[in-house]
């Protein structure tokens, strides 16, 4: 199991599945260390950024190319992000 910034890729799964409206589709997913790089399709892309900056393990959310509209009339978006330790995690043992 891969472990950028002491999270479990099942947390980030989850996570994206709770702030990502059924609106939008994740099309790409890139890992590489603790950088996530989403590419996809939103009826609003700019909606995305605040839902994703207010996860306790996602940090420096921002768009990495201008949004577009494609074919389906749908906002394509490129997004990356950090992959960040909660609070909880980067304790002491208790």
């Amino acid at each position: 199991a891969r472990r950028p910034g002491n999270v479990y890729m099942a947390e980030i799964g989850n996570e994206l599945s709770e702030r990502i409206p059924a609106s939008a589709w994740i099309k790409e997913l890139k890992l590489s260390g603790d950088q996530v790089t989403l590419y996809g399709s939103a009826d609003s892309a700019s909606e995305l950024i605040p839902l994703l900056d207010e996860s306790p393990i996602f940090s420096d959310v921002k768009f990495l190319s201008t949004i577009r509209k494609g074919r389906d009339d749908k906002e394509i978006f490129r997004i990356g992000l950090k992959i960040v330790a909660p609070e909880s995690a980067s304790g002491g043992n208790s």
